[in-house]
């Protein structure tokens, strides 16, 4: 995610800051619930590393209703348990404004429950299972800010098509 995309969702989510207008803190917080110490730190670390410059950006330009905002981070190791724990920490904090997902789409499929439960805005940059948009919670918290599955395959076929490519295949996982 590119930092101006980040910065576009600071504008966003000005507009859901007003339930926790009442906090005493001169700041928002954004959380991050990714895989930051296992086998794909690396997405994470590359989600935190774009979040920091858009949070950078933001606060250079005044913030969010005049409040700088944060970054927290919660490592889920992959694992929807702790996936759970870590939007209910989040959740019962009264400066969280929104999370960030991670890699995985088991554990934001794990989070959908306690991400509105808690009435968190959720954004998802990377797990592209169609179910954690199309997740049937009305309303609904969760918004993609990636490719969703259903349109990836058809879109890199269509593509090797365009490209000349006579023999094509694709393998995909599907972990809905």
């Amino acid at each position: 995610m590119c930092s101006s995309d980040l910065l576009s969702f600071g504008i966003w989510v000005s507009f859901f800051a007003t339930p926790v207008m009442a906090s005493d803190a001169n700041f928002f917080t954004i959380g991050l619930s990714a895989d930051m110490s296992s086998a794909s730190a690396e997405s994470g670390e590359s989600i935190r590393r774009g979040m920091v410059v858009a949070i950078d950006e933001i606060n250079a330009a005044g913030g969010v209703l005049g409040k700088s905002l944060q970054l927290k981070v919660r490592d889920h190791r992959g694992n929807p348990a702790r996936g759970i724990d870590n939007i209910d920490a989040f959740g019962a904090q009264n400066d969280v404004i929104a999370v960030m997902g991670g890699l995985h789409t088991p554990v934001a499929l794990a989070e959908l429950a306690p991400i509105h439960r808690n009435d968190l805005i959720y954004l998802a940059p990377w797990a592209a299972g169609t179910k954690i948009v199309d997740n049937g919670y009305v309303p609904n918290n969760v918004f993609r800010v990636s490719v969703r599955d259903e349109y990836a395959g058809r879109f890199l076929a269509q593509e090797a098509q365009r490209r000349g490519f006579k023999t094509i295949g694709l393998l995909m996982e599907q972990t809905e």
